[in-house]
């Protein structure tokens, strides 16, 4: 079983995420969430194996402050960013930060989501993307 936290704030993304975890891992625990003030409150509460963020949040911290954050407590868990800002700027930040893996949604299929997450809960094996 793999535990997961989402953050997004479009919907119909956040939905089409939580749809590709739960038909990959059908016995999953995706915990959604709008802010990164919810997600940080959500990575404390469930433990999860991998957060998806997205780089644009509302509520005055962004995806890449929230990575920040969530790197506060160790390397645990797994940060994948998954966003339209694709400058490489935002994806140095991101992985100086310690997000582990950066994802443009456009042109990001399923099947690629799916094989980050896949390598990144790999227990044992650690990995970053540049």
């Amino acid at each position: 079983m793999i535990k997961s936290v989402v953050v997004e704030d479009n919907s119909e993304f956040r939905t089409f995420l939580k749809a590709v975890l739960l038909d990959r891992f059908p016995d999953g625990v995706v915990a959604e969430a709008n802010d990164a003030h919810e997600a940080l409150r959500l990575v404390a509460d469930i433990k999860p194996d991998i957060v998806l963020v997205d780089i644009g949040l509302p509520g005055g911290m962004n995806g890449l402050a929230l990575t920040g954050r969530i790197r506060e407590n160790g390397r645990h868990p797994p940060v994948v960013i998954i966003t339209n800002y694709v400058l490489p700027e935002y994806k140095l930040e991101a992985l100086r930060l310690g997000a582990d893996w950066f994802l443009p949604k456009q042109g990001s299929t399923a099947q690629d989501i799916l094989s980050v997450i896949e390598r990144l809960t790999m227990r044992g094996s650690p990995q970053r993307e540049q």
